[in-house]
């Protein structure tokens, strides 16, 4: 991982910007291997989040019934068994 985002650095000359919901949720661990990034963390409005999500189900599987997008990892559910990650793992965040 490390030799590839130097890579594309070095070639482009430009710093990478991506949006990859896997690549947030292993914050962590990305950040002990590139100490230079950031991680920007936009929040949206419950109602649109799920309105997209719901359109992703459509586009992605053609049905609505199979999920779209992370889940949480055994162990870090809610009471409901459908909760949220948790927020305290994401490191050196920009707030926009």
């Amino acid at each position: 991982m490390v030799r590839f985002f130097n890579a594309f650095e070095a070639w482009s000359g430009l710093p990478l910007v991506a949006k990859n919901n896997n690549l947030n949720a292993s914050a962590s661990l990305v950040a002990e291997v590139l100490p230079d990034c950031y991680f920007l963390c936009l929040t949206r409005e419950p109602v649109f989040l799920a309105r997209a999500l719901l359109r992703a189900r459509r586009d992605i599987h053609g049905r609505e019934d199979l999920g779209y997008g992370l889940t949480a990892p055994a162990g870090r559910l809610g009471r409901s068994g459908r909760g949220r990650l948790p927020p305290g793992d994401l490191p050196r965040t920009a707030e926009l």
